[in-house]
């Protein structure tokens, strides 16, 4: 079958360029697998042997009346396109949204329904035949790829799902803040971290007392010492992901704010958001097993090895004061942490398996995903 398909191809090419393509634009119209006109064509003009190789394989997609149409575009494909990337990447197709792609394969890739090709698209990289086709929710998108973010469709749309829920339970805290709130020094309270990360007891409560109320959530009330728990989370978080804490002052990434601002602002937001968790939770009757405590037990024990300092912290700053210890922080860690994930699971699965067909295609819609190969005719040679 291949030698059949490139003999017409150089009988045609030969034809169409002492010709002097002179068909008729409107006999370019784009068509589905069953033959089909569909409105996305774009008919370039140029009289040259690449635009007639392209109108050869063009008209012997239009004119196929197989029974299998998706394996005689992809024969074509891998015979003639000049897009080696995607061939090997992405033999399934691009499942991307705008931006992802030239504007021209994008915008024409928009206007066909699924099933239907395109007729030639011309882009910088030559010329495009386009296959639109149906999600496949276990893609991973193109622009997620080159980010190295290698989750697919459905566990996107998933996380975005279950961002939506943890925002209505958000939505129904309501919680204000204490004078004594204002008054945290967070800057100067790690001044005091000396060079093994050790803040002495006293220094640490100096301010205010571990029972001191920082924030009332509708009927609970976060206090200094459980919000310091938070603070020192994200304290050794950033210790054993960056080997040290940054300057306090620089700008933290894509805020307003400096980075003892923003460790103030997110502890304090991840006590709150431990609220909605555990209120979902309570909601679905989820638990943390003892596999989910000995695996974060074990996670401790690993980071304590790497920086030893950070026993001594716990030391001094919680196990003098009974009810501060490492259990706190512990518990604190897995209703952050590992609760979230465990909730995650048991709505959506661990892959998103469990997510509704209607939510992915619902959020694929809202976000413009299509799913869409295509075959490359290009004097370059370029990849896409």
């Amino acid at each position: 079958m291949k030698k059949i398909i490139t003999l017409l191809l150089s009988a045609a090419v030969l034809a169409f360029a002492l010709a002097g393509c002179s068909q008729d634009p409107e006999e370019e119209a784009t068509a589905t697998g069953s033959g089909e006109p569909s409105p996305a064509a774009t008919s370039p003009a140029p009289d040259n042997e690449l635009h007639a190789e392209a109108m050869v394989l063009l008209n012997l997609l239009n004119n196929y009346n197989g029974d299998d149409f998706d394996a005689f575009f992809d024969e074509l494909m891998f015979e003639h396109s000049a897009d080696p990337g995607g061939l090997s990447s992405f033999p399934g197709g691009y499942l991307f949204r705008e931006g992802d792609m030239v504007p021209e394969f994008h915008d024409a890739s928009a206007a066909l329904e699924v099933g239907e090709i395109s007729g030639l698209v011309e882009s910088n990289f030559g010329y495009h035949i386009i296959y639109r086709l149906p999600l496949n929710y276990d893609d991973i998108p193109f622009g997620y790829v080159i980010e190295n973010d290698y989750r697919t469709l459905r566990q996107i749309a998933a996380a975005d799902a279950y961002n939506a829920i943890l925002a209505e339970w958000r939505e129904a805290l309501t919680p204000s803040y204490t004078a004594e709130y204002e008054l945290i020094d967070l800057p100067a309270l790690l001044a005091l971290l000396n060079d093994s990360y050790v803040i002495e007891y006293n220094d640490a409560f100096a301010a205010f007392s571990p029972d001191t109320p920082m924030v009332y959530i509708n009927d609970h009330v976060v206090t200094w010492g459980e919000l310091f728990s938070h603070i020192f989370v994200n304290i050794s978080y950033t210790i054993y992901n960056m080997g040290g804490l940054p300057d306090l002052s620089q700008d933290y990434p894509m805020t307003d704010m400096n980075f003892g601002e923003a460790l103030l602002h997110y502890s304090t937001e991840s006590a709150i958001n431990m609220r909605a968790y555990l209120y979902g939770a309570d909601m679905h009757g989820v638990t943390l097993t003892q596999d989910d405590i000995t695996l974060f037990t074990d996670h401790i024990e690993t980071m304590l090895e790497t920086f030893g300092s950070m026993d001594e912290l716990l030391t001094v700053l919680w196990e003098e004061q009974g009810a501060y210890s490492l259990d706190l922080y512990e518990y604190i860690s897995l209703n952050t942490y590992l609760l979230p994930t465990n909730i995650y699971n048991y709505l959506f699965g661990e892959e998103g398996e469990l997510l509704s067909a209607d939510i992915i295609e619902e959020f694929a819609t809202r976000e413009g995903y299509m799913l869409a190969k295509h075959i490359l005719l290009s004097a370059a040679e370029d990849d896409e």
